[in-house]
């Protein structure tokens, strides 16, 4: 049978990881009994419920960035030239050097869309410096993919200004989230419940919560909870979050959760509240509008583009905080009115969930 390689061995947790697992899943599914499917992953146990799938470690692919440089535009020429894949797909961002006979990118990281403070940089010096270089190892052999794979059109509008034409958008989701979750036991919290599932990068822009809950409780509104997935052990740039919110009985951190988990807490929670400052998609978006909560978001492109004509949807100022505030407590008082979002029209090619990607991948 033919061969389909595909790499992510940079995938060990938040959003990178979700779409190296759905990805996977959906391929599985749909050619796992057609194609040999070997994945290329940082650790195999983080996809142990993936069937047709062989799976080969990269342990130190998330040791350091030079290991990662290495195996993307060293190692894997020779490996690949073994291999002999039909199909050779990067799911994390890099194009590396490698010999099949189609080639695929799926890029997602933005992070050359942040503007980054000086300050920063002790918060997440990693963070800090990806920032600078992500829109030039974007461009490292990414003309010898076949296509590009992007996950909205801003981010196809970067690459077609920069001379890539190959380009494919599509959203990265399911047809129906709910078939992945069973209910465990999980009740719903006495006091109004808002949820901000993220892994603690400084874009994420949790600040503006932390103030948001503060202003609600200086008004005397205590019958609230935000909800946070990190605790200060998970980075620096989190510590800082989780010392700035001590003063605030609202504010609870649950730490870091296997997405299973988070699923799960969609079903008891109240409102989802999603403030980041840039994303490739924003995947919590998506999930939740399957379970038909509403949302409070930040009115940024990214966000009006994912939410698509979503009716349980508000948006609030990038930065007002007072604005935030008061959407949260009308929101508790069942009182927010909801504005329409103009339908997106995408141009082709398009694909509107992971299947019809699969399907293009394989077809074209």
């Amino acid at each position: 049978m033919k061969k389909i390689v595909i790499s992510g061995i940079n995938a060990k947790e938040g959003g990178v990881l979700s779409i190296m697992h759905d990805f996977l899943s959906e391929l599985s599914k749909n050619y796992g009994l057609e194609y040999t499917l070997i994945a290329l992953v940082h650790n195999k146990n983080l996809f142990q419920n993936i069937q047709n799938v062989q799976f080969i470690e990269f342990p130190k692919s998330k040791k350091r960035w030079f290991y990662r440089f290495y195996y993307e535009f060293i190692y894997f020429k020779n490996f690949s030239k073994k291999l002999n894949p039909y199909i050779w797909i990067s799911l994390h961002d890099l194009s590396p050097n490698i010999y099949a006979e189609k080639k695929f990118v799926y890029c997602h990281n933005v992070a050359h869309y942040n503007k980054q403070k000086i300050s920063d940089f002790l918060l997440s010096p990693t963070e800090y410096i990806f920032s600078y270089l992500y829109k030039y190892l974007y461009f490292i052999n990414i003309k010898k993919n076949n296509w590009v794979i992007v996950q909205e059109e801003l981010f196809k509008k970067f690459f077609l200004k920069n001379g890539i034409q190959n380009v494919i958008v599509a959203r990265p989701e399911f047809a129906d989230y709910k078939q992945f979750v069973e209910l465990n036991g999980l009740e719903r919290l006495p006091e109004y419940t808002f949820f901000y599932p993220s892994f603690p990068r400084i874009y994420k822009n949790f600040e503006i919560v932390i103030k948001a809950a503060e202003t609600l409780e200086k008004n005397g509104l205590n019958n609230f909870k935000i909800l946070f997935t990190f605790d200060e052990k998970t980075n620096i740039y989190a510590k800082k979050i989780v010392q700035s919110a001590k003063h605030l009985k609202s504010v609870e951190f649950l730490g870091i959760m296997p997405r299973e988990d988070v699923f799960q807490w969609y079903y008891t929670i109240d409102s989802l509240l999603f403030t980041s400052n840039i994303e490739s998609w924003g995947l919590p978006i998506s999930e939740i509008k399957h379970f038909e909560k509403p949302i409070i978001l930040v009115d940024l492109p990214y966000a009006r583009e994912n939410i698509s004509t979503y009716k349980k949807a508000v948006f609030f100022e990038k930065d007002n905080f007072l604005q935030l505030a008061d959407i949260m407590e009308k929101m508790m008082q069942n009182k927010v009115i909801y504005k329409p979002n103009e339908n997106h029209v995408f141009q082709k090619p398009y694909c509107k969930n992971w299947t019809e990607l699969v399907h293009y991948i394989i077809k074209n």
